[in-house]
């Protein structure tokens, strides 16, 4: 079987296919056209066509053209895509325990302890996504999620009320 290489870049991930035989990669996308997400993207793209010589092609379908994350996860399983630049709810598709850290809302403080937990559960995680077919490159963040109210609140039953 082909393995297949991640990339998590701010919270999303890439996904390509290591052995792109036509020199050509197509990569989905929810990011808007020219956000921070798209432009890492087409950077991660030029350096790819740069290293591949002539005739590589690297396309990159942004605002969600090519349907949701669990759609493009689809498309790079069947081959339509390379790769996609995918969140957890994609990464899902690929590895339900991915989602391990995003159930555990106000678990965290700072980014430190959310660096330290993954670098524990990383090579278990990796392992997972290898044994699929699939290789992490490296991980990263999108950011916190915010909660606000009234009332002070400090755990998650605080806001049962």
């Amino acid at each position: 079987m082909k393995n297949k290489i991640i990339t998590l870049l701010l919270g999303c991930l890439l996904v390509c296919n290591a052995l792109a035989a036509d020199k050509q990669l197509r990569i989905g996308t929810l990011a808007p056209k020219n956000s921070l997400y798209h432009r890492q993207l087409m950077e991660v793209g030029e350096a790819w066509r740069t290293a591949q010589g002539a005739g590589a092609k690297y396309l990159v379908y942004p605002d969600g053209s090519q349907g949701g994350e669990a759609d493009m996860v689809r498309r790079m399983r069947i081959g339509q895509l390379q790769g996609g630049l995918l969140s957890v709810v994609g990464l899902r598709e690929i590895e339900p325990a991915i989602a391990a850290l995003q159930n555990m809302p106000l678990m965290f403080k700072n980014w430190e302890e959310v660096d330290y937990v993954r670098e524990k559960m990383r090579p278990g995680m990796e392992k997972k996504f290898l044994e699929k077919g699939f290789v992490v490159l490296a991980w990263g963040d999108a950011g916190w999620v915010r909660f606000f109210s009234k009332d002070a609140a400090v755990r998650p039953d605080d806001y049962k009320k």
